[in-house]
């Protein structure tokens, strides 16, 4: 009897220490995926339903155009790593309402590379520069860029440099085209 009580305790043992090296182990590789460099975005080619639940999915830009005392467009989009675009037209848009799209990667390429060219995180984060040349009455448009673990916003109501301008040019015609999809 007592070797079977014996017996019972060593097997119990075995198994608490085998368990606890696995514990070990899985905790070690969870660490190690957090120090590594964050994936490239992977765009995806069809959209479920389900994709739209992005509340887990990082940024990677989003742009808006705000109000002013006419008919201005003001909008809000935000795509996500996934290739995901979130449109909210507010007021004074071809579409009012939200939906969803997606975008496609080449496009994200090219506002890519047209942020590079431009030096965006090197370019001032309001526009005008001075405090003295705002016009109330202009609107917004505002861009942020998630990009490499920096993060960088940038509000233009006018003044900006001629490459930021083309940008916000690059970055609505990508929006037109995908507005566009959902009027027909």
């Amino acid at each position: 009897m007592k070797f079977i009580g014996f017996a019972i305790i060593g097997l119990l043992s075995v198994c608490f220490t085998a368990c606890h090296k696995k514990l070990i182990k899985s905790e070690s590789k969870i660490e190690q995926k957090s120090d590594s460099i964050p994936p490239l975005p992977v765009f995806i080619k069809r959209m479920h339903p389900s994709d739209t639940n992005v509340q887990n999915v990082p940024l990677l830009m989003t742009f808006q155009k705000t109000a002013c005392f006419g008919f201005c467009p003001v909008f809000e989009f935000r795509l996500y790593r996934n290739g995901i675009c979130h449109y909210d037209g507010k007021q004074f848009t071809p579409i009012q309402g939200q939906f969803y799209d997606l975008m496609e990667e080449s496009e994200w390429q090219n506002i890519k590379n047209k942020v590079d060219s431009v030096g965006f995180f090197a370019l001032e984060e309001n526009y005008p520069v001075s405090e003295k040349e705002v016009i109330m009455d202009l609107p917004k448009t505002v861009t942020t860029m998630f990009l490499n673990g920096r993060t960088k916003k940038i509000t233009n109501s006018h003044s900006a440099p001629q490459p930021l301008k083309e940008l916000e040019s690059l970055i609505q015609q990508v929006i037109d085209r995908i507005v566009e999809k959902h009027l027909n």
